[in-house]
């Protein structure tokens, strides 16, 4: 969460915060099984740890989904500044009466996949990031649709660069 680039510090904090209370929680559990002399009380130890899985099932893969995101996001910043430099190669090669009919059309889709790609990821971040233990299962629903939103822009984000390759060489 720390390394995001793209992620604001409020951001940061918040996600850092819940990481840390989760990670406490789990920890003093722990102490208190190691501790627990009776068996009554190992079964009731266990039973709030098997309640605790809906913090688990929330909380990780909230934290993946919005860390891969961000790295969707600065790659798509890369994919932006090859973009213009793309750009600028076309314009020269029309102004000099080439045909450059393939690489627009090229070009445009590749920028159409960047855009694509970067939609995707930040609706998903939009979606997870306000997710809380509370609403688990209701919200595992949006947990899968970030995870395929995220699958889809890292699809998009490959076809563009399959695209600025063609248009490369």
């Amino acid at each position: 969460v720390n390394t995001a680039k793209k992620l604001s510090s409020i951001q940061k904090s918040l996600l850092v915060n819940e990481i840390n209370v989760y990670v406490s929680y789990l920890s003093s559990l722990r102490e208190i099984i190691a501790k627990q002399s009776n068996f009554q009380g190992l079964i009731g130890n266990v039973n709030t740890l098997s309640d605790s899985y809906k913090s688990y099932a929330v909380i990780v893969p909230k934290v993946y989904a919005i860390v891969i995101a961000d790295k969707i996001n600065v790659l798509g910043d890369k994919f932006t500044k090859t973009a213009n430099k793309l750009i600028e190669k076309t314009e020269k090669l029309r102004t000099s009466k080439k045909d450059v009919t393939v690489v627009q059309k090229t070009l445009g889709h590749m920028l159409f996949m960047m855009g694509d790609a970067a939609n995707k990821a930040e609706t998903a971040v939009v979606k997870v990031f306000p997710l809380t233990t509370e609403g688990y299962p209701k919200n595992k629903s949006i947990l899968s649709d970030a995870k395929i939103r995220l699958q889809n822009s890292s699809k998009n984000l490959r076809a563009a660069a399959t695209d600025a390759q063609k248009i490369s060489s």
